[in-house]
């Protein structure tokens, strides 16, 4: 009988103390170890494969189990866990932790059977054959994908399984795994063979790892041969772009030569009486800045901008022999503040301005008056969609917008296109 004032002492909740230190369930923890066990067997298979030309049964046991991928995942969930809200102690923390389990493990290994299961003694920055730098960095980074990506999926698996067939296949896994690390030491360690019903288990793991090592190896051979079919495939192709592309770029010198041979004609064709210049012509074309093709922008630039400075500069010559003459250039609202889908026009329009600036400055000592005019949207053929009400792209609205923009507000927008009303 207790005294009033007095309690009982209780005894602390191991369980709640472990479930703090531990965030998963026996459950979990088993089914994450046979699964990263088996993929991390799966991966060892798959890079002999493709390393050595032949299937190779990887790990300590004789089944497809890679103990030192459960064990070594597990560690890592529960040690490096609470580091993934930051890349860089994640990754900093995995390279360490990786290579001290992978140390340990091949130097305990290596004193129990008295050889060495892997040796990285060739490659650079090792310790003793059991780790290197390298396979360290990798190790890592794939800690960092396992952390950060697979394992939230690996657990949503998981919390589908039904929990009576779970611990059932756990069950015969343990059975399983626990029997063949026990078969594999006394092999090893060249121990009598006392369990016959054991050995027949033996074999018949054997027989499932190599089914399943060879279907690997096939496979990741395939992978091999597809990746060197398609570099083949992507160099040969790689050439004839590069040898199209040379043949494009001289058939567009050709072109170009061509323009302004006909452009020099014109302009011999110009000698003689002429007071004013008027380069009137221009062309459009319509795409987003960051899609708008080479062909289209050379064809703009070239129309709307080198043809005005190449006959105005013809031009200037027959004027200031004359002592005078007028060059009136066109410029356009886009001179100032650009357009939409129109890069090549709008820079082509900015360099009519400047272009009549610079012209303008050098030729009025001599009587030549050049000017520039932005008249607005014309409703000519570059245009007719914006204009035209038959048109599928015009819209009403557009269209009042734009013959608001007009000085004086003096009706619709000029009709200047051949054919029509002036």
């Amino acid at each position: 009988m207790m005294r009033l004032g007095q309690c009982r002492r209780r005894r602390p909740d191991l369980r709640g103390v472990f479930f703090v230190l531990v965030p998963y369930s026996w459950f979990q923890i088993l089914w994450y170890f046979y699964i990263y066990g088996f993929l991390g067997w799966c991966s060892e298979v798959a890079f002999a494969a493709v390393a050595h030309g032949k299937f190779v049964n990887r790990g300590f046991v004789n089944g497809p189990i890679c103990s030192i991928y459960g064990f070594g995942v597990m560690s890592v969930l529960l040690v490096l866990g609470p580091l993934k809200s930051s890349f860089w102690l994640l990754f900093g923390g995995s390279v360490l932790f990786t290579s001290a389990i992978e140390y340990l493990t091949g130097w305990v290994l290596e004193k129990v059977f008295h050889d060495k299961w892997w040796d990285y003694s060739k490659r650079p920055l090792n310790i003793k054959g059991y780790v290197c730098l390298e396979f360290s960095v990798l190790w890592g980074l794939a800690c960092v994908f396992v952390v950060d990506v697979f394992q939230p999926l690996v657990a949503k698996v998981v919390d589908l399984i039904p929990k009576k067939l779970g611990w059932a296949l756990l069950g015969t896994f343990s059975v399983l795994w626990i029997t063949d690390n026990i078969i594999t030491a006394m092999e090893i360690r060249k121990l009598p063979k006392k369990l016959r019903a054991l050995q027949a288990i033996e074999d018949s793991l054997t027989a499932i790892s190599d089914e399943i090592g060879e279907e690997i190896y096939i496979r990741a051979s395939d992978a091999k041969d597809r990746s060197m079919e398609v570099y083949t495939d992507a160099k040969e192709k790689g050439a004839e772009i590069a040898e199209k592309r040379a043949e494009n770029s001289l058939m567009r010198r050709s072109e170009l030569l061509a323009r302004r041979s006909e452009l020099l004609q014109r302009r011999e064709e110009l000698l003689g009486d002429l007071d004013i210049l008027v380069p009137a012509h221009g062309i459009q074309r319509r795409h987003p800045s960051n899609e708008f093709p080479d062909k289209d922008w050379d064809d703009v630039i070239n129309t709307n901008l080198n043809s005005v400075f190449w006959l105005s500069r013809a031009a200037s010559n027959i004027f200031k022999a004359k002592g005078y003459g007028k060059i009136i250039m066109i410029a356009s609202m886009c001179s100032w503040f650009g357009g939409k889908t129109v890069p090549a026009y709008s820079a082509a329009k900015g360099g009519v301005m400047q272009l009549c600036k610079a012209f303008s400055n050098d030729l009025l000592q001599y009587g030549i008056n050049v000017n520039a005019i932005a008249p607005g949207y014309m409703d000519t053929e570059m245009n007719v969609a914006l204009t035209d009400p038959k048109n599928p792209k015009f819209t009403q609205q557009r269209y009042d917008e734009l013959t608001q923009r007009i000085p004086a507000h003096r009706g619709p927008a000029v009709r200047l296109c051949g054919g029509h009303p002036r």
